[in-house]
């Protein structure tokens, strides 16, 4: 399958649309896509992002296998700090690539003016701790490394995708 028609047959989440399909008892595998999202979907509300990660933490979801998350080299910003929180509330199986940033990070960028070269510059203001203090860590690996090339860019495949689909249940 195709990654484009394949991405038709996935669907925007939030924690109230999971809460309510874990609620109808109709749950398979969940795969939350942190990978190509430089976080502002899963930053902005503050509380979505809050309310999907109760949802996923709800025991018919975080069960051993159950829920895969994919991340990659462009998830950073919100989407690194949910990914980390996904990693420390959860046991997610994380697939794809090394994620973009690290656990504790600089965000939340500011514009700042330099008037005498007539440029902006931008910024981060704010260190996000959302692992241990202590992590030394500069990225997340994934569970299931699966390499994504640009012959997978250009012939439309998402090897990624596939693999997480391929993921048994019951690791």
């Amino acid at each position: 399958m195709r990654r484009r028609d394949r991405r038709r047959r996935l669907r925007r989440i939030d924690g109230q649309s999971v809460a309510q399909t874990v609620g109808r008892g109709r749950v398979g595998e969940s795969v939350p896509i942190a990978r190509s999202q430089s976080g502002r979907g899963l930053g902005s509300p503050a509380s979505r992002r809050c309310q999907l990660l109760a949802a996923l933490q709800y025991p018919s979801i975080d069960r051993p296998g159950r829920l895969i998350v994919l991340i990659g080299r462009l998830t950073f910003s919100a989407a690194g700090n949910f990914a980390t929180e996904v990693e420390a509330k959860t046991g997610a199986v994380f697939v794809g690539e090394s994620m973009g940033s690290s656990p504790n990070m600089y965000g939340d960028v500011r514009r700042t003016p330099l008037p005498s070269i007539g440029l902006d510059v931008y910024i981060a203001s704010i260190y996000w701790q959302k692992s241990t203090p202590d992590d030394p860590r500069i990225t997340i690996e994934p569970d299931v490394a699966v390499p994504y090339s640009s012959d997978d860019y250009f012939n439309d495949r998402d090897p990624q995708l596939e693999a997480a689909i391929q993921t048994p249940v019951g690791r």
